[in-house]
């Protein structure tokens, strides 16, 4: 079993220090330990409730491989692993007619705490936009 995301699984309190929204995340090792499963709550922007699922699995040769379901009913997936910073999971995709390159990063890593961003950065630039920041802090 590769514990390299094993930072990540436990019960948190997630917040958006833009505006101090906050929600919870609840990560737990699955099926013989070998899948993350992720259960992601949030107030949505319209005021309904944000869900969202994720399994991430370690795969030889490819990394850590992430499949992402949500209640805006998007499917997104992802393949990364530890860089210098913490961890970073990444996709290609097409948004509005452009292709983009989407990244999730796991950085300021603790025990009771990290920072998760997603990012976004148009072709192969490495401009990477700022679209969400989530603070983590886990639950006692």
């Amino acid at each position: 079993m590769n514990a390299e995301f094993d930072f990540w699984v436990g019960r948190w309190q997630v917040t958006d220090p833009s505006d101090g929204s906050t929600g919870s995340n609840t990560i737990r090792r699955v099926l013989a330990g070998k899948v993350i499963e992720e259960r992601f709550h949030f107030p949505g922007p319209d005021g309904k409730p944000y869900r969202g699922r994720s399994h991430t699995v370690h795969v030889e040769q490819r990394g850590w491989c992430q499949t992402w379901v949500d209640s805006a009913g998007l499917y997104l997936d992802f393949v990364g692993g530890v860089n210098d910073d913490g961890m970073a999971l990444e996709r290609r995709a097409v948004v509005e007619g452009e292709p983009v390159r989407q990244r999730m990063t796991w950085t300021q890593i603790a025990e009771d705490s990290l920072v998760w961003q997603w990012l976004r950065t148009t072709g192969d630039v490495e401009d990477w936009q700022l679209l969400w920041r989530l603070d983590y802090a886990r639950f006692a």
